[in-house]
């Protein structure tokens, strides 16, 4: 196996393909990754493997069971919402900041991706929704200045997009013309370039999201 290994070490290497598997769903929640298989299939020892999946352990990407070894995490709903609530707490401050960096020309991409995001929750299409979704919220910040904030906000996106087999768009269909509706108020806030409006329509959003994950949580465990 003839494979580029443009990371600085081996760990890294082994890391950056498992993680690109995970998220890209390659491997699914619940898989199993064994030492002696992954060490040969990547052509290395197994120390660098162990090595990478505690550092997938600490992404919350995998996890270690006694008598199972590591497994790709298969998220429960509770924890999604929680991880779901700290990131749109982190987006909060990150949309504020990147409104006064915002273009006509990025707003009207903002504004193209909204326009397909109705067309998308009047046919209920759960799936290219919850896409086009992060893409927006995503797009909403990345003008800003700070790329701690907006890379630590991608990274907790990671850690439930690819664990929860379901978005939450589709265990809640309604939700997303209600989000829309939000979505629509914080574009308007970052068009008419003011943070301070944009900050409070996130938090609105935010308390709308989590409302609605809340309820989620409640029918998984029979509540």
């Amino acid at each position: 196996m003839n494979l580029d290994r443009p990371f600085t070490t081996k760990t890294d290497w082994v890391y950056n393909r498992l993680r690109a598997e995970i998220l890209d769903g390659a491997l699914k929640p619940a898989d199993r990754l064994r030492l002696t298989s992954l060490a040969r299939r990547f052509e290395t020892s197994e120390m660098p493997v162990r090595e990478a999946l505690r550092m997938l352990q600490r992404d919350g990407l995998v996890s270690f069971e006694s008598h199972r070894g590591a497994t790709v995490i298969n998220l429960s709903l509770q924890r999604a919402a929680e991880i779901v609530a700290v990131r749109m707490h982190l987006e909060v401050l990150a949309t504020a900041e990147a409104v006064p960096h915002h273009t006509p020309e990025t707003l009207a991409e903002l504004a193209a991706i909204l326009e397909r995001m109705d067309r998308q929750a009047e046919a209920r299409q759960a799936q290219r929704f919850t896409e086009a979704n992060r893409r927006f919220h995503t797009l909403l910040y990345q003008p800003g200045p700070n790329r701690t904030l907006t890379e630590e906000i991608q990274v907790l996106w990671d850690r439930v997009w690819r664990a929860r087999a379901r978005s939450i768009f589709a265990l809640d269909p309604s939700r997303m013309q209600a989000a829309q509706t939000e979505h629509w108020a914080i574009f308007e806030a970052a068009r008419a370039g003011d943070p301070e409006a944009a900050a409070v329509a996130m938090a609105a959003h935010r308390v709308k999201t989590l409302a609605s994950w809340k309820r989620a949580v409640a029918a998984e465990s029979g509540a």
